[in-house]
């Protein structure tokens, strides 16, 4: 298949490390005294093109996932969800806040919700990056080894 030839990388990024790694939730880090708008600008630049990148290993999906994200800024982590409309569209509502690092009640909130993604990703995302991306790849052709 001429796709799994085309491929350097699962991911929208080319770091050796992630190369082949399904990255399903998206962390920005950023200290405290950066403006906000520029975490959340880069965010929505990951995401474009880690949805375009899912359309390129994808392009026959019935869906797309909806994409996690994180910012963690200073102390305060904030939550987001990226989903790509039919219009190809990305769309990313408004963030809800998740906990911060600077008490232990934030931090335990934060791990909660950590496990809970890691869970998600585990269930939803691998599952669905299987089917529709991995499968399509490493499916033997029709009348192979005749």
């Amino acid at each position: 298949m001429m796709l799994a030839k085309a491929i350097t990388s699962l991911n929208h990024v080319e770091s050796e490390y992630l190369r082949f790694v399904p990255i399903g939730v998206s962390i920005e880090t950023k200290r405290a005294a950066i403006d906000e708008d520029k975490a959340e600008v880069q965010v929505c630049t990951w995401i474009k093109a880690h949805f375009a990148k899912l359309k390129q290993l994808a392009p026959n999906a019935a869906t797309m996932p909806v994409l996690p994200i994180i910012i963690a800024q200073g102390h305060d982590w904030k939550f987001m969800l990226a989903e790509m409309a039919a219009s190809d569209q990305v769309i990313i509502p408004r963030d809800v806040f998740l906990g911060a690092t600077n008490s232990i009640i934030g931090i335990y909130q934060l791990l909660s919700v950590v496990k809970r993604l890691a869970r998600w990703a585990h269930e939803e995302y691998q599952p669905w990056f299987m089917k529709e991306v991995m499968r399509p790849v490493s499916a033997p052709t029709q009348g192979a080894g005749k």
